[in-house]
């Protein structure tokens, strides 16, 4: 049975937390990684507060009004 991301994350010593972020953000071992060590100086508050701030300036998606049937 193949271990998971998650699991090998927390077993290299990751906080839950993180490695949770790090899994759902990248979708994979290598790249979660690389996510850690890019965001270990930044707290767990000031990466929820980017997310937030970059899930509300992402732009709507707005599609066109189906035509009623004629």
């Amino acid at each position: 049975m193949a271990t998971s991301d998650l699991n090998m994350l927390l077993d290299m010593g990751f906080e839950k937390e993180r490695a949770e972020m790090a899994v759902k953000k990248t979708g994979g071992l290598q790249a979660a990684i690389d996510w850690l060590d890019k965001n270990q100086d930044k707290s767990l508050d000031d990466i929820k507060a980017a997310d937030t701030a970059d899930a509300s300036s992402e732009p709507l998606l707005l599609t066109p009004a189906k035509k009623p049937a004629a």
